[in-house]
């Protein structure tokens, strides 16, 4: 049950979140790529860390000391990698940032 609502916020949050770039029209934008790149990373992250966790819990401990300190850093600096692309949004026409008006014409 707990799992089952897991996986169903996850769907959710990612189904979400594409209607929304959608919404924007950023699918096409370099920002909006990179983003959702780190995004699928945490995401992997995630998964690698649930499997992380069932070795600990029947006692194994594949990875100890200072690499275990790093690798729990991760979700923040990927997260702070997240806020910059949207915010920053390195990837965009100067002009768009500017004013948020799209001056590359009409789509077809």
């Amino acid at each position: 049950s707990l799992l089952l609502t897991a996986i169903y916020t996850a769907l959710i949050v990612w189904i979400v979140g594409l209607l929304l770039a959608w919404h924007i029209s950023a699918l096409s934008e370099g920002w909006f790529h990179a983003k959702l790149l780190a995004v699928l990373g945490l995401s992997a992250y995630h998964g690698w860390m649930v499997g992380y966790a069932k070795k600990l819990a029947v006692g194994e401990r594949p990875i100890v000391g200072k690499k275990l300190r790093f690798l729990y850093e991760v979700p923040g600096i990927g997260a702070a990698i997240i806020v910059i692309l949207v915010v920053a949004k390195p990837f965009c026409p100067a002009q768009t940032l500017l004013t948020g008006i799209d001056y590359s014409g009409p789509k077809a």
